[in-house]
């Protein structure tokens, strides 16, 4: 039987490793002894991508000198912990990544009009084309070595041993002369639809978009009003106001979105889970507005994060989401950094795929972390540490793989309803929807996860690898849940996927009395 058809189930009051006791089925277990198996909830992120397609946009206005500084550090920490996980990690099934492409695009993207006027060849000049500037192409530094045009990587059949210094590279020599208006999310969906970027996206890979901004975003498309109102000149004492000003006539981040999950084709359909959207931009540094997007719903109301006239001396700019502890030879902060509201708002939209940090923080080495694991995450499907229940008759595991929604809205296509849950501890209510199970042999083949999308509905399996087919296949674990791409398609966003199942417990010594106690 599976699990959503047990009435009566025992949960023990510890945690196995890589799983976690549940605590939110709404049943109340009975005690009975011996205790033969535990109920274990695993969230998984749909996993079954096999190589990560990763655009920075690094911003190049004046101020960004400390950040990039910053930035070429916390690659570092990224990179190495993409390509060698720490041992907690290892231990949750999560692999090394040997397959990782890079490009990084400025935030120079020229603007819509020409009443900005400015000179050519000057710091702070915007090109009166959009998209113009650097036009969100792949650009490396001449001081750097870069990779197939522009592109930094390394992958199995040619590993690159030197990924993480030309990462460092790049970000310490990127510059600091592009232009003051910052188009940094238009940048990076142009940067996919560049027709010289054609190729970047690979088969099967994972999209993971990251931008690096002491400004708020201010992007437009050309034909847009935003670049025709009066006060858009440099003679306006509030020019740095300007994309506050006008933030309705933005491209909103919805369609931003969208056009990220369609990875630059406007033929394609948008596929949920397929992004990762990070951002190191002006929040302030506390829990409201740090962290994955489902735990950023009260940052906007922050009062840091509102658009208010501030005085930098005698000139009107934006007043400061945060700014840094640490202090130059100057004596003035590191960082100052305007509200990065857009950027909240758009990691909203990637749910749990979505994470911002405040890049007014001295250390970036906890975000960073953070990034790289939740890439690693959706690289991988959930893997136990555990033998979980096989029926050989069905050749199916005595598992659920749930998906649930963030309300009761009704389940995608393919899935099979189970109805309305209400959580006793917070009171909400959402719907749970089955992902079907797919027939398979126990034992892992090399290519499963290959085989899988043979299947065009929406399902998974459990299969078990050897230690030579683990090898083979470094996405294995030992006991493995994978899901096919219809259900990483159907499941990739507006709720939490789950592996719900039986396994054996192990049981702690005298945690149950003996035969002959029980009769006495």
């Amino acid at each position: 039987m599976t699990l959503k058809s047990i009435s009566k189930i025992v949960a023990l009051g510890f945690v196995l490793s890589a799983v976690a006791v549940l605590s939110c089925m709404d049943r109340e277990p009975a005690w009975t002894c011996p205790i033969p198996q535990q109920v274990i909830k695993q969230s998984i992120e749909g996993g079954g991508f096999d190589k990560v397609d990763m655009v920075v946009v690094l911003d190049n206005s004046g101020s960004m000198t400390e950040e990039q500084q910053r930035l070429g550090t916390g690659f570092t920490q990224l990179i190495d912990a993409l390509t060698d996980p720490p041992q907690d990690w290892k231990d949750q099934g999560i692999s090394p990544v040997n397959n990782i492409r890079i490009g990084m695009v400025s935030t120079d993207m020229g603007v819509g009009t020409t009443k900005l006027g400015g000179t050519p060849g000057t710091k702070g000049y915007c090109q009166p084309k959009l998209p113009g500037g650097d036009a969100a192409k792949f650009l490396c530094p001449n001081a750097c070595p870069c990779t197939n045009s522009h592109l930094l990587e390394t992958t199995p059949q040619n590993p690159n041993t030197n990924l993480t210094a030309q990462v460092t590279c790049n970000a310490n020599n990127w510059g600091s002369s592009g232009c003051g208006f910052e188009l940094q999310l238009y940048a990076a969906a142009y940067a996919l639809q560049r027709s010289d970027h054609a190729d970047f996206i690979r088969a099967n890979s994972l999209l993971a978009v990251m931008i690096v901004s002491d400004e708020s975003d201010c992007s437009a498309k050309p034909d847009s009003a935003f670049w025709k109102h009066s006060d858009l000149s440099l003679t306006n004492q509030d020019i740095n106001l300007y994309c506050a000003k006008y933030e309705k006539e933005l491209i909103p981040t919805t369609d931003l979105a969208t056009l990220l999950l369609k990875k630059g084709i406007d033929s394609n359909e948008p596929l949920p889970g397929s992004v990762v959207f990070a951002a190191i931009v002006g929040v302030p540094m506390n829990t409201k507005c740090q962290g994955y997007g489902t735990a950023l719903a009260d940052c906007l109301s922050d009062p840091a994060m509102q658009f208010k006239r501030c005085m930098d001396g005698t000139t009107p700019i934006l007043c400061y989401a945060c700014v840094s502890q640490d202090v130059g030879t100057d004596g003035k902060p590191k960082t100052q950094a305007m509200p990065g509201r857009r950027y909240i708002s758009l990691a909203q939209e990637f749910e749990n795929n979505g994470f911002v940090y405040s890049i007014c923080n001295a250390d970036w080495g906890d975000a960073m972390k953070s990034i790289a694991k939740k890439i690693a995450e959706n690289l991988f499907g959930a893997t136990f540490n555990k033998q979980l229940e096989y029926d050989t008759a069905k050749k199916t595991s005595k598992c659920d793989v749930v998906f649930s929604r963030s309300n009761s809205a009704n389940c995608p296509r393919g899935l099979v309803d189970m109805g309305i849950i209400e959580d006793k501890n917070t009171g909400k209510s959402h719907r749970d929807c089955k992902v079907n199970p797919i027939p398979t042999n126990k034992n892992c083949a090399v290519d499963i996860t290959d085989k899988l999308d043979n299947y065009s509905k929406p399902g998974w399996i459990y299969c078990e690898a050897s230690k030579s087919v683990q090898k083979a296949n470094p996405k294995l674990g030992a006991y493995n849940v994978i899901l096919n791409t219809a259900a990483k398609n159907v499941t990739g966003s507006g709720g939490t996927l789950s592996v719900e199942c039986l396994i054996k417990a192990d049981m702690p010594a005298g945690l149950c009395p003996t035969d002959a106690q029980q009769q006495q």
